[in-house]
């Protein structure tokens, strides 16, 4: 699989929201459910410093630090402004909410994971109730809301996402964001993914207990090897006499 994950991950869960999403998302991004999940993983790996924990508060959470979450939306922050005047509202969680209600009532898609004229699920209204802070929700919750926010994104993808460049890339312009393609900024950003997800990779268990995803790891080369070993000492029997040999048909 050269241009493929180095690991398969598969879900074991039981959401049917977050199925149907992952589902829709391979097919809307032309790819499979696992490197989709693999490129989740590897977002969260970095967001969080290879801990993947679901209640992740960005630094002392202090303000100036909304990172919430395995993902790290952004919440808002009501009565607090930028240099410009801006108010913190409007932020990434919140545009992420707003999408997954969008992309459900609009049935955009074939997406359809509540019905509309019964009101959304009860989690997404005590979401936005807390200034749409993300480690107030499960893993499964916050992933449900990560692929409908990169869905209606017009310009994230994870089409032709097959290497851990290619998701390093992604990650800085379309999820960390803030800097400008071509610069050295964005460069360090590239750069600061592919160098700390391996490492996170390496100790990340085979289960999450942030999300029911499995880790298989998928090492054809290690598989090459052990073939060729198995072959290079197999025994010769040629020369053994044949009554010395067990019969397996017995």
């Amino acid at each position: 699989m050269a241009n493929g994950p180095d690991y398969n991950v598969a879900y074991e869960g039981d959401n049917p929201m977050l199925e149907q999403l992952l589902a829709a998302g391979a097919k809307h991004w032309e790819t499979d459910e696992s490197s989709l999940m693999q490129n989740m993983l590897r977002t969260s790996l970095q967001e969080t410093g290879g801990t993947l924990d679901p209640t992740t508060i960005q630094g002392s959470g202090s303000p100036g630090e909304p990172g919430r979450g395995m993902y790290q939306y952004e919440m808002n922050r009501p009565g607090q402004y930028d240099e410009k005047g801006n108010e913190y509202i409007n932020q990434g969680a919140h545009t992420a909410v707003n999408r997954l209600i969008g992309l459900n009532n609009a049935n955009d898609m074939g997406i359809k994971l509540w019905d509309k004229n019964e009101g959304q699920p009860d989690w997404i209204g005590d979401l936005i109730k807390s200034n749409y802070d993300f480690s107030t929700l499960t893993g499964e919750q916050q992933s449900i809301l990560f692929l409908a926010d990169k869905m209606k994104d017009p310009t994230a993808s994870f089409k032709n996402v097959t290497s851990l460049q290619d998701m390093g890339e992604e990650w800085a312009a379309e999820h960390q964001a803030g800097t400008e393609a071509g610069t050295p900024e964005r460069t360090a950003m590239e750069q600061k993914f592919t160098e700390n997800v391996p490492q996170f990779e390496k100790n990340m268990p085979l289960e999450s207990e942030a999300l029911p995803f499995s880790k298989r790891l998928v090492v054809p080369e290690r598989e090459s090897m052990m073939s060729g070993l198995l072959e290079q000492y197999k025994p010769d029997l040629s020369a053994v006499p044949a009554s010395t040999l067990v019969n397996l048909n017995k």
